[in-house]
């Protein structure tokens, strides 16, 4: 394994945090700011390996033993720690109204994540391996952002329930 790329992911997770943390919004607390974080690395953490190994079965040519649930602990194992991070970051950057830039980011995030969390694991020597990384981290990780963030976020344009307690 890579450990550089490795750090490299986590210090992308990190960076969201810290900029959340920094650039508060007036009713942010810290707690709700780690409620929000962990909220999103539950959420995508849960959701996304799933869909990744959909992804990964409709692109790749897989061995029979990966259509069943093999293929799904296999999602879990190698989908988890980049659903985690992308989650985190969603959380991170989480606002009360969504919008596409945002949504925008974290998808671009979960792509990252999966790409070189796949590239640290399959190793950097040869360019099949930056390809494989492409098709099994890469795309899943976007394809994942996705939904999990439409989920998580919410569609940018409708409108939300006010959930304060105005008289």
């Amino acid at each position: 394994m890579n450990l550089i790329l490795l750090v490299l992911i986590a210090l992308l997770a990190a960076a969201s945090v810290v900029y959340r943390c920094v650039r508060r919004q007036p009713r942010d607390t810290g707690r709700s700011i780690a409620r929000s974080v962990l909220a999103g690395a539950l959420a995508f953490g849960l959701i996304g390996p799933p869909i990744g190994w959909l992804v990964v079965m409709a692109t790749m040519t897989l061995p029979v033993t990966l259509y069943s649930f093999d293929g799904l602990r296999a999602a879990y194992l190698f989908g988890v720690a980049p659903a985690v991070l992308c989650g985190s970051t969603a959380g991170a950057l989480k606002l009360s109204q969504p919008s596409w830039p945002r949504l925008a980011w974290v998808c671009a995030a979960g792509t990252a994540y999966g790409f070189l969390f796949l590239l640290a694991a399959f190793g950097t020597a040869r360019l099949a391996y930056a390809v494989d990384a492409i098709k099994a981290g890469a795309l899943p990780g976007l394809a994942a952002a996705v939904v999990c963030t439409l989920l998580f976020h919410g569609v940018p344009g409708t409108p939300r329930a006010n959930t304060s307690q105005q008289p």
